[in-house]
């Protein structure tokens, strides 16, 4: 018996789910989306069933006598984060969601007087393209009588040079009195305590855990600085992630520097699912402990499918054979207008499951990620053989605008040709079909309920509340026909060799392809740019390009121009960057270039 499962991520659910489709979903028309899987072994993730998620829509805003300063300005700023907070309802974060930029910023309140007695309770969660850390946490003390701003605390200073603890100034990006100190771990909360007198600074980095002292020094200023006091957080180039403060004291009173009204916006609910929690353990067993950040386990030796990361589990044994899962989903990266709607995100799944158990899981905490999501599980046994998904996705904003959703059946010799029929508010009917088996190598006719006929790998036919033809849509085939009368009839797809690819790392790749099946001219090469081609790769590497343009064209050669996207895969030797590289393509590999056409009323 095998366990099949499908899978998807969180905020990563539409686009996991649709490019199982390939560019076929991506481009169906209007707002109706489709969605069929076959694999023999995948997980399926949807985020936060019948409940509200840990990660929460919120806004902040300074308080009263709080300034915001910005030394570098990144993609990043400050925000309030639920998830990460040491002993608070939440805590003060300075993020960057970018590796390409500096976000150097803090936060200041006024201080009764120059010497002030701060602790702050700090967590750093950097993470990025390069290998070592490059921030500052720290204390703000305000400015010299250089109008310099002036930072107690620590810091990662570049690769080669120690951990630091001392007196930082951010506008030259320098440590002008410091100690080295060991380094500390990331993720893992500590206290930092400042205390001036006069020019005297006392720094001190305290474990939470352990209550030891991490470090400690005593420095020169050399003069007193204004009495504005607060926080200050650095990411430096080619680091991502957070930078956390909770708990801010201020001569033995606590201080915030931001208001928040957390409002839950990422309720999800379901239809036709009833969940039981699970007595404790992960979704690998109620034995099987969730590892500790870094931690490796016996579990992860031995089997290693991540099941053991997705914690506080709870299932359903019995689900009905169709049900539906609706997230009203964040804006976490704030990319919509502040007035816009909330945009709701169904799923409707139309396979039999065995079983369906919803779990939290961590994504990596780098881009700015949310701290946990909550995931779904859908599963089925099977006696040999792989297991087919079926679900259908809508998006939007204000009122749903799909009336109903139901299967229907598909006469083909293609044991994965799958059809479901949409059905929406404004009596528009869209069929939706996918089958990606040829049986005997050749073009496979498929039948959708009775009502149009096609070959190829993915096929939208719309009808209006009248019965009326109204749009078709084909993917990667020759003909879609409704009622003997041919709607689109088209070449299926552009096939041949990869005779050469781009060798070096550049922001221009190519690659050069001879045709075996036909000829090109320069229509048809126009037509290819914004396909997908999909080339032979190494180590089961994905060889999936977009072509971003068409060069060279002869009747049985071109030049595909893929633009930033690269053809290599890794340094031959890391240490000798002069040895060469390692590619993503094999030599002489097979490509294909599925094709697509359109028809409307």
């Amino acid at each position: 018996m095998r366990r099949d499962f499908l899978k998807t991520s969180g905020v990563g659910l539409l686009g996991a789910l649709l490019s199982s489709s390939g560019t076929a979903a991506g481009t169906t028309p209007r707002k109706t989306r489709a969605s069929f899987f076959t694999e023999t072994k995948r997980q399926a993730a949807r985020d936060n069933i019948d409940t509200y998620s840990p990660v929460n829509q919120f806004e902040h805003e300074l308080r009263e006598g709080v300034s915001e300063f910005v030394i570098r300005e990144g993609t990043g700023g400050v925000g309030v984060s639920r998830e990460q907070s040491y002993q608070s309802e939440w805590s003060t974060t300075i993020f960057d969601p970018s590796g390409g930029s500096h976000e150097w910023r803090g936060l200041s309140t006024t201080a009764n007087s120059p010497d002030v007695d701060v602790s702050v309770y700090v967590n750093s969660s950097p993470t990025g393209t390069d290998t070592h850390w490059h921030h500052v946490q720290a204390v703000y003390l305000g400015q010299d009588a250089d109008g310099r701003h002036v930072c107690a605390g620590i810091g990662n200073h570049s690769t080669g040079k120690d951990p630091r603890i001392g007196l930082y100034y951010p506008e030259d990006n320098e440590w002008e009195t410091y100690d080295s100190m060991d380094d500390w771990e990331k993720q893992a909360w500590y206290a930092l305590d400042v205390s001036t007198q006069g020019t005297t600074v006392e720094i001190s980095l305290r474990s939470t855990a352990s209550g030891t002292v991490h470090a400690s020094g005593s420095y020169l200023l050399p003069s007193e600085t204004d009495e504005k006091v607060g926080i200050f957080g650095a990411l430096g180039k080619g680091q991502t992630g957070d930078l956390y403060f909770d708990e801010f004291t201020l001569d033995g009173i606590q201080t915030e520097f931001l208001q928040s009204d957390f409002t839950e916006r990422q309720k999800v609910t379901t239809t036709n699912l009833a969940l039981s929690t699970q007595d404790g353990g992960t979704y690998a067993g109620t034995d099987v402990p969730k590892p500790e950040y870094g931690e490796d386990t016996e579990y992860n030796d031995a089997i290693g499918n991540g099941f053991n990361y997705l914690y506080d589990v709870e299932r359903d044994s019995d689900p009905a054979s169709q049900f539906s899962v609706e997230w009203d989903v964040r804006d976490h990266w704030d990319v919509r207008p502040d007035n816009a709607e909330d945009v709701k995100l169904r799923l409707t799944m139309l396979t039999q499951c065995d079983d369906v158990a919803i779990a939290s899981g961590d994504p990596p905490q780098r881009w700015n990620n949310p701290g946990t999501f909550k995931y779904l599980l859908t599963h089925r046994r099977t006696l040999g053989g792989s297991s087919s998904f079926q679900s259908v996705i809508e998006s939007y904003d204000g009122e749903r605008f799909i009336e109903q959703v139901t299967e229907v059946p598909v006469t083909s010799s293609d044991p994965t040709a799958r059809a479901v029929r949409v059905t929406l508010n404004s009596g528009r009917t869209d069929y939706i079909a996918s089958a990606t088996v040829r049986p005997t190598g050749e073009p496979v006719e498929h039948t959708v309920d009775d009502t149009f006929t096609f070959d190829g790998a993915f096929a939208v036919y719309s009808v209006d509340a009248s019965g009326n033809h109204e749009h078709a849509y084909l993917l990667n085939g020759t003909t879609l026909d409704v009622g003997g009368e041919t709607l689109i009839e088209q070449r299926p797809r552009v096939e041949g060799v990869v005779e050469d690819f781009t060798r070096e790392l550049t922001l221009d790749n190519a690659l050069q392809i001879q045709v075996t099946s036909g000829s090109l001219d320069t229509q048809l090469a126009e037509k290819l740019v914004g396909s997908w081609v999909y080339a032979d790769a190494v180590d089961e590497r994905n060889g999936a390009y977009e072509v971003v343009g068409v060069e060279n064209v002869t009747s049985t050669t071109a030049t595909l121009k893929l633009g930033e996207q690269t053809t290599v895969k890794e340094f031959t030797d890391p240490n000798d960057p002069s040895a060469g590289y390692e590619y993503l393509l094999g030599e002489n590999g097979n490509f294909s270039i599925p094709l697509s056409s359109t028809w409307s009323s």
